[in-house]
């Protein structure tokens, strides 16, 4: 270990790549790009699989990515320079420069709780201005503001909370920062954001704009799991050139461009020696404003309790991610996955972008982990809880194999699969004490709503056995 953090060796490469690869596998990711940031410096930059499949096209570090929500850190920095510039308080209500009527003249909606998440509005849009929608679903075809905040006026009964109240996570709340910033700025979002963070920062081929995209080469396609040919197949990022997706999920970077943001953020607002904002600026985005008390699974501590957890600016907060506040944020949509995860007191950032849905999460953490010196299998609750899950998944039977059925993981949950009943059920954790999920007693509620216990038991030899009710079944095959 050096300064609390494992050293770049060989076999911490190998490690982490074995990692990758394992984690690309499992959620069929065709490519992804990686780094890793310590104080100014890239450590390490790569990248695995393809960016392009049908051309057999690699990924790497300069790969280009949609870095989906993982845009809405940008939308916040550039809202505190406006602020930083006298233009702006985040403190103003949002209708001193957007015709939105939502809120209160007691209690108005702010900047501030945009940012945050807390205007006590869910989401309203909701992707319903997707042209290309079936016919057999809502579409309403925005193509200006007026449609947009006409659609989001009419909303009212759909306010939950006064602002401060409640966390509803809302890409809509970023879309109307965007125009704010386009209001009060007199320029476009793009531009806004180019000339302000994106230069400064040499992230030049970082943008919103797919015109610019496509001048452009070492640039991902975006993929998708078929649901009827059960393939990976080719997609559309579904924001290229529509204003409403930029600020909540619009921008396209690479790893070793996002590197540079983040070497801003761990360096206070200072990069290569030049201040491009104020100290005070990075810690406000930094901060923990509202405490997450729901079931959310991005901003509570997860499984495995990483401190308390809430949102900042434009970042999830963790307090206690194996000793040390984690700021980071996931990023994910049909095409494509993010993640940029930081721990400001050692200076330490990892970057992961990826060309297929769902956000590699897990893999970022663990690269963290790994960083931390920190053994993934034996101390990491992610890994050993989703360990233990694949342990008890597989096939199962009667003795001599008169009868067979399955346990089938999904989503972070187990199914009991017994064809001969046509029961197929998620089963559930007892509660116990430590309220640990890592345990061999489950239950599932049957049709008269009684809990019906489904017992695993591990012998001395490994072997996997499951009780239930007269029937004791053995593990035979994952």
């Amino acid at each position: 270990m050096k300064n609390g953090i494992l050293e770049i060796t060989k076999e911490f490469v190998e490690n982490l790549e074995d990692l990758i690869s394992r984690e690309m596998a499992r959620l069929n990711v065709p490519g992804s790009s990686i780094a890793i940031v310590k104080n100014d410096k890239i450590l390490y930059s790569q990248g695995f699989g393809a960016r392009n499949i049908k051309q057999r096209l690699s990924s790497d570090a300069n790969t280009l990515y949609n870095i989906a929500s993982c845009t809405k850190s940008f939308i916040c920095l550039a809202l505190l320079k406006l602020e930083e510039q006298g233009k702006l308080h985040l403190d103003d209500p949002i209708s001193e420069y957007i015709p939105c009527t939502l809120g209160s003249k007691d209690n108005p909606i702010t900047i501030h709780h945009l940012m945050t998440h807390t205007s006590g509005i869910p989401e309203i849009v909701a992707g319903l201005q997707d042209l290309e929608r079936s016919i057999d679903k809502p579409s309403i075809p925005f193509t200006s503001w007026d449609d947009f905040f006409r659609h989001i006026n009419g909303a009212t009964e759909f306010v939950t909370e006064k602002p401060g109240k409640r966390l509803y996570y809302q890409n809509d709340g970023y879309t109307i920062l965007g125009r704010i910033i386009e209001v009060v700025s007199g320029v476009s979002l793009n531009n806004f954001i180019k000339n302000q963070i994106l230069s400064p920062l040499q992230m030049n081929r970082s943008t919103f704009l797919k015109e610019e995209l496509d001048k452009l080469e070492n640039v991902s396609v975006a993929y998708k799991v078929s649901e009827k040919e059960k393939q990976i197949v080719s997609t559309s990022y579904n924001i290229e050139n529509n204003i409403f997706g930029y600020a909540p999920g619009g921008l396209f970077s690479s790893v070793t461009e996002l590197a540079n943001y983040v070497i801003l953020h761990l360096n206070r607002g200072e990069f290569q020696g030049k201040r491009l904002i104020k100290m005070e600026a990075i810690d406000s985005m930094q901060s923990l404003y509202f405490k997450e008390t729901s079931n959310c699974q991005v901003y509570t501590p997860m499984i495995g309790n990483f401190g308390v957890g809430g949102y900042g600016y434009g970042f999830a907060i963790h307090k206690d991610f194996f000793g040390y506040k984690m700021v980071h944020h996931s990023g994910s949509r049909i095409g494509a996955s993010a993640w940029i995860a930081m721990l400001p007191e050692l200076k330490l950032g990892v970057i992961i972008l990826s060309n297929k849905h769902p956000s590699q999460r897990l893999l970022a953490l663990g690269t963290l982990a790994l960083l931390l010196g920190i053994d993934l299998e034996d101390r990491f609750p992610l890994f050993r809880y989703r360990n233990h899950l694949e342990k008890l998944t597989g096939e199962y039977e009667l003795f001599k194999g008169v009868s067979k059925m399955k346990i089938t993981s999904k989503d972070g949950s187990l199914y009991y699969n017994f064809e001969g009943w046509g029961i197929i059920t998620p089963i559930i954790p007892f509660e116990n004490e430590n309220n640990n999920l890592i345990t061999l007693n489950y239950y599932f509620i049957t049709e008269v709503g009684e809990k019906e216990p489904i017992q695993f038991e591990i012998d001395k030899d490994g072997t996997i056995w499951m009780h239930h009710d007269r029937l004791k079944w053995k593990k035979v095959k994952d």
